[in-house]
């Protein structure tokens, strides 16, 4: 969620609530710059360099800056960069290298390629089609494990948050029209498998961030892993998590099996609702593809080139 400034929380919140706001982030925007104050005052701990000092007083005041948001997040970021360079602990050239470090490029691309995707509605209409398919045709547990797998491929390409934002609104709709009341095991396992399907989207390396940050420190080390190399590892270890997964809510969970056909129905009318794709939806598909396609090329050309080429 993006930082809002108090006039547009005011609104949503209690009297109580917003007192509370406003004083934690009125007592963050003075008791950062107090601890980074304090550090330089009191004599170094052991073994700690006055410049080591300095860098624990940034790093004070920007985590608590972090935690009372007087200020939004990355502008905070962006700050303590600053001031590594104002004390003299990193030069300007060493503090901003990492900006155009390929990792922030490629992670940026793929975040804006996730992003017109689901702003123009191409992931809901691939998670209908996938929930809808005639595999699944009515059957309870296979539609579970559609809606499951459906959440762990897509969260392997794209935000796993947003991955379970558009699962979770589909099957809201679904469970109220096939009429599951509060407390029905398996309304509580279609979630579930939601909910923990889009967190094993381990498959690529753009399914997390902190996935292309691993890649980036192994390469600086010197060890390469390519885009390839990452699917051929990951996927028996997804494979192992789905399985597992199933198992859980099929035999310790153990949802209800009603049988029932409005599941299709469903699905079928909110498809049509979409329409036929788009012109905006075609182009979003194709630049995906073409990207996938030209990640995965670079590992896959050594094996059909002669040596040294």
């Amino acid at each position: 969620m993006s930082w809002k400034g108090l006039a547009e929380i005011a609104p949503r919140l209690s009297e109580v609530e917003l007192r509370f706001e406003k004083r934690k982030r009125l007592l963050g925007l003075w008791l950062g710059p107090l601890l980074f104050v304090l550090t330089l005052l009191v004599p170094p701990l052991q073994n700690v360099t006055p410049i080591g000092m300095r860098t624990f007083g940034i790093f004070l005041w920007t985590v608590t800056w972090w935690v009372c948001e007087p200020i939004p997040i990355p502008a905070t970021s962006l700050a303590s960069l600053a001031m590594l360079v104002l004390c003299g602990v990193l030069s300007v050239d060493v503090a901003f290298r990492t900006w155009s470090d390929w990792i922030c490029i490629f992670l940026l691309g793929a975040c804006v390629l996730g992003h017109a995707l689901s702003l123009h509605g191409l992931t809901r209409r691939i998670a209908y089609r996938m929930a809808g398919s005639g595999w699944v045709g009515g059957n309870p547990w296979r539609l579970l494990m559609a809606f499951g797998l459906a959440s762990a491929v897509m969260s392997s390409m794209l935000s796993h948050v947003v991955t379970t934002v558009i699962f979770i609104s589909i099957a809201g709709g679904l469970v109220e029209t096939l009429g599951f009341k509060p407390g029905s095991r398996y309304a509580e396992a279609l979630f579930l498998a939601i909910a923990w399907g889009s967190n094993m989207g381990v498959v690529t390396p753009v399914a997390a961030p902190t996935n292309l940050i691993a890649i980036g420190i192994a390469r600086s080390m010197g060890y390469r892993i390519g885009f390839l190399q990452w699917m051929a590892v990951c996927l028996p270890v997804f494979a192992v998590m789905l399985a597992a997964m199933f198992l859980v809510l099929r035999y310790v969970l153990k949802p209800e099996m009603p049988r029932w056909n409005r599941s299709e129905s469903f699905l079928g009318k909110e498809m049509k609702g979409l329409g036929p794709l788009t012109r905006a939806e075609k182009i979003v598909g194709t630049v995906f593809a073409v990207a996938m396609a030209l990640w995965i090329l670079p590992d896959l050309l050594p094996l059909f080139l002669p040596e040294g080429r």
